[in-house]
């Protein structure tokens, strides 16, 4: 029994010491800075293509507009019924890239909500630490959750493999954000 205690100690001093060590650049001064890039290098590509595609739905809707003022101003009693059935098709058509619109900003963060998810980040790494090494348990299982994907265990090499979160899980944390594996001996 003494054995498996001591072996979970360190074990336990293992996980802090590679979670603590792994954030650290995402700690200090320039705890913002860093989060922000690593968080535009995680969902870069994602968010890259949403926006090249709300660009695309602007223009669509720049277009659509252009062309209702375009039948309005040609309009003449002759063409009446005629601009009026392309004014409808155009109208269902605006509508449908407003909601295309509407999903994709859905998606995408603005500044404030990113402003946000970045200080909740710097606040969790910054006390990420003390809460694992003195939290109450319930604090430290929680944290580690945010951190830690996954641990494997080397029994025969007495170490163990951490997949840690390229940032820790916070409200907000896009899903994507990926994992690293941290090998550690002891």
């Amino acid at each position: 029994m003494l054995r498996v205690s001591a072996w979970l100690l360190r074990c336990r001093e293992a996980v802090i010491k590679a979670t603590v060590g792994y954030y650290a650049p995402f700690a200090g001064n320039d705890a913002r800075q860093a989060i922000t890039k690593a968080l535009s290098d995680s969902a870069g590509t994602e968010l890259s293509a949403l926006g090249q595609q709300e660009e695309e739905l602007q223009n669509q809707l720049k277009q659509i507009s252009r062309t209702i003022r375009n039948l309005l101003d040609n309009l003449t009693k002759a063409n009446r019924h005629l601009v009026d059935r392309r004014i409808e098709e155009l109208s269902k058509e605006q509508q449908e890239v407003e909601r295309r619109l509407g999903a994709i900003g859905h998606l995408v963060m603005s500044g404030s909500q990113r402003k946000d998810l970045v200080e909740q980040m710097a606040r969790f790494i910054g006390n990420l630490e003390q809460v694992l090494r003195q939290g109450p348990l319930d604090d430290r299982q929680a944290a580690l959750r945010r951190c830690v994907e996954r641990v494997d265990l080397d029994l025969e090499g007495r170490g163990l493999t951490i997949c840690l979160r390229k940032l820790p899980l916070v409200a907000g944390t896009p899903t994507q954000i990926g994992s690293e594996p941290v090998k550690v001996s002891f």
